[in-house]
């Protein structure tokens, strides 16, 4: 067996500390230790980083017996929860989180802060303390918990309930475990916030007392080694040295994504274990085929990447198939079997898409491993099975890029895989544990470590959300940079949104509920959200076009603002700067009564939407029936191109791990559909395209954590409406809304357009965490 290099031939992610290894918990293996002696049962703290499933209960830490009960878990509700108490009384110590943390994709840094001699305890995540939901119960003072107690058993990874050790929860993994006993710590021991603004580990440097330790889970024949120095060494129980991972805080791996199943309501046709590597399907229905799928975490735009998925029981069916899907693929009708937006290798040794099947390689059988070789900077993939490339001569036709299994394979793609409804188990591996098989030489493991750097490092620099009150909310906005599209509406009251930017003059404002003409700003009068986009450079003559503008561009970013004078001509064109196709822009007249035009990419230039109305797509002239260019956008008729008008335009290319426009397909269920940005999103807005909705815009400065519920509408003037919850995740978003609450109605297309917090994970950033 192969173990890929941690880093791959990548440069590592700038970090001041690095963790090299994880542990994965199951559910049915755990860790144990018996304290000789009593430390301090009033006072602890608990500092780790966790990988989870959601949906699941995953016990970070839990010490009771007959009669004591105390534990600290990741819930089966997707929030955080201590408690402590006597069984036959109840808790005497309790909290719970407020939000919900059902990110599978990424890391959480959870601390845990207990001082009962002054009633203090604390639940922070990635370096912030969470509200606490209501319920909880405050111990009195110096009240002695369960733990750090002589002879009473802590666990990690299961839970002793009276006396029984309750198996089959959730599995997940664990990294950079500290217990420190005679301390209540803030999280800022463990972690900090790096340059870009991503909270990352630091080394731990204090004390740890007594019953305190550190398990690093380096050795993987003894993964409950105390690193501490205080020898307080952990049993392992079930655990084995293929429990160890390289998947970790600061580089981590793709897994298959249990937010993106098929939206199959009401059924269970299949199960991910053991860290979202092992995917089990049952006897279930799985949409109209049969056959169901789902894709991995990451998404691959360029670079060389290499992952194995083992058939390790159950019986054959001709739905299992591996390979690659891109972002339009639901996952319901199989892999290359239903669409084509999906290619595969399938179990009887055909390769698939668009429902053809092509004589290819040989079939599999129960135990084999495929592998797969995946160039995603010129679209070709191969296939193995058993260490044996099909379809070539040799394993130099991989590496030197030739007779691939499919090719054209451009625009991103995904790990993929399906099964059907048999009783069959398969595990991927993308190389967090040893590979069964060599890699061709320059392809890698699919980890954040060796996705491509990004280009903007820190999205906050570019586009950021800002709060404050009416009265200083301009002011506030306007300190991110000295150009600028500024976006201010008032959250608490219904007035009007006003957009000001650095070309018209800040006091000129336009209203995007309104088709009014520019007005005066006026300071709102309730508490405000400012959304602010950098344009980069003063406004110069910009004479690409027809019609000669004033661009004020910021190229980097992918974002423009451009005025201009309309010349009456049915066809015209206006440069806007920014030297890359624009895939979404508004336009609005500055002088007349007119609407927000609004171009996207997904429904094309004979189509437009109205920014400040709820009205569906609509076929018209706005756009002369042209998609922009790299260097100028086509206009036509009235409202975009009167004679004598002055208009706006704010313009919109795609920054990979910085912004995002795409669509979806709603399913009507709360368990939405999943949507890959690559990053976690700091801003989302959504407008269906079919028919008449709102367009709904969220933010992670409103709501701190998930669900992200409030919603400001960009064509109404109401307050903050908590109605309609989507989840910020760190790699996208996910829509937690049911048929009839606008933004998931079964069937119907939904455009969006989403800017950065921070990239999911790039050659040059830390990976962000989870959310």
């Amino acid at each position: 067996m192969t173990h890929p290099t941690v880093f791959g031939g990548a440069t590592p992610p700038p970090a001041n500390y690095r963790i090299a290894n994880s542990i994965r918990l199951s559910g049915s293996n755990y860790l144990s230790r018996t304290p000789s002696s009593s430390g301090n049962r009033q006072c602890f703290t608990v500092s780790t980083w966790a990988k989870r499933v959601p949906g699941k209960r995953q016990w970070i830490l839990s010490a009771a017996d007959e009669g004591y009960q105390g534990g600290l878990r990741l819930d089966d509700s997707d929030c955080v929860i201590v408690g402590d108490g006597q069984t036959a009384i109840g808790y005497n110590l309790a909290q719970q989180s407020k939000g919900v943390f059902r990110d599978p994709s990424a890391w959480y840094h959870i601390v845990i802060a207990i001082d009962t001699t002054s009633q203090f305890q604390a639940i922070y995540i990635n370096g912030q303390i969470q509200d606490s939901a209501s319920g909880a119960i405050i111990p009195s003072q110096g009240y002695n918990t369960s733990f750090n107690t002589a002879g009473r058993t802590a666990y990690i990874g299961i839970y002793n309930n009276s006396g029984t050790l309750s198996f089959g929860y959730g599995s997940c993994y664990l990294a950079d475990y500290c217990l420190i006993d005679g301390q209540a710590l803030a999280p800022t021991n463990f972690g900090k916030f790096d340059a870009n603004g991503v909270w990352v580990p630091i080394p731990y440097t204090g004390t740890y007392g007594a019953n305190g330790c550190k398990l690093e889970f380096k050795n993987g024949s003894a993964l409950g080694t105390d690193t501490s120095g205080n020898g307080n060494h952990w049993a392992i129980n079930g655990l084995t040295a293929a429990d160890q991972m390289v998947d970790t805080p600061t580089n981590n791996y793709c897994t298959m994504n249990p937010l993106d199943y098929p939206p199959i309501v009401g059924t269970t046709y299949a199960t991910l274990t053991d860290g979202n590597l092992t995917m089990t399907y049952t006897t279930a229905y799985m949409g109209s085929s049969g056959k169901a799928g789902t894709r991995g975490t990451m998404q691959m735009t360029s670079g060389k990447y290499y992952w194995e998925v083992k058939w390790v029981s159950g019986s054959a069916f001709g739905g299992m198939a591996v390979g690659v899907a891109n972002s339009q693929w639901t996952g319901s009708n199989g892999l290359g079997m239903g669409d084509a937006y999906s290619w595969s290798y399938d179990l009887q040794g055909s390769k698939y898409t668009n429902s053809i099947a092509t004589a290819f390689g040989a079939g599999w059988v129960l135990g084999d491993v495929i592998g797969v070789a995946f160039d995603a900077s010129i679209g070709k993939i191969w296939f193995s099975r058993n260490g044996v490339w099909q379809g070539v001569s040799a394993q130099t036709d991989v590496e030197n890029g030739i007779n691939p299994a499919f090719l054209g394979l451009t625009g991103g793609m995904f790990p993929a895989f399906a099964g059907q409804n048999n009783t069959s188990s398969f595990t991927l591996n993308f190389g967090q544990r040893p590979f069964a098989y060599t890699p061709p030489t320059g392809f890698k493991a699919l980890c954040t470590a060796n996705l491509p750097a990004v280009t903007i490092p820190r999205p906050a620099s570019h586009f950021n959300a800002v709060l404050a009150s009416g009265a200083s909310i301009k002011s506030s906005a306007e300190g991110l940079c000295p150009r600028f599209l500024e976006w201010i509406k008032d959250r608490a009251s219904a007035n009007n949104h006003q957009l000001v930017d650095t070309v018209r003059g800040t006091s000129a404002v336009l209203q995007s509920n309104s088709t009014g003409t520019e007005t005066t700003y006026s300071a709102p009068s309730g508490a405000s959200v400012g959304w602010v986009w950098n344009a980069g450079a003063a406004a110069i003559a910009n004479t690409a076009g027809s019609i000669t503008s004033q661009v004020s561009a910021n190229p980097t970013a992918g974002f423009s603002m451009v005025t201009y004078t309309g010349n009456g001509a049915t066809s015209a064109t206006v440069g806007h700067g920014l030297a890359a196709v624009p895939k979404f822009y508004v336009v609005k007249s500055r002088t007349q009564l007119a609407s927000w035009y609004v171009y996207s990419d997904v429904i094309g230039p004979t189509k437009r939407l109205f920014l400040e109305d709820n009205s569906a797509a609509s076929t018209g002239p706005t756009w002369n029936d042209t998609n922009p260019t790299s260097m100028v956008f086509s206009i036509s008729g009235p409202g975009v191109n009167n004679n004598a008008s002055t208009y706006v335009a704010y313009c919109f290319a795609e920054i990979p791990g910085y912004s995002k426009f795409g669509s979806y397909v709603g399913n009507g269920s709360a368990d939405g559909p999943f949507v890959h940005c690559g990053f976690l999103p700091r801003w989302v807005m959504i407008k269906e395209t079919d028919t008449a909705t709102n367009w709904y815009i969220w933010d992670t400065s409103r709501a701190t954590s998930n669900p992200m519920g409030n919603t400001l509408r960009a064509n109404q003037s109401n307050s903050d409406v908590n109605n309609t919850p989507l989840d910020a995740v760190s790699n996208g978003f996910k829509l937690r809304s049911t048929q009839g609450q606008a933004v998931n109605d079964p069937g119907n297309t939904y455009i969006f357009a989403a800017f950065a917090e921070h990239p999911f994970g790039g050659a040059n950033v830390a990976p962000t965490p989870a959310r």
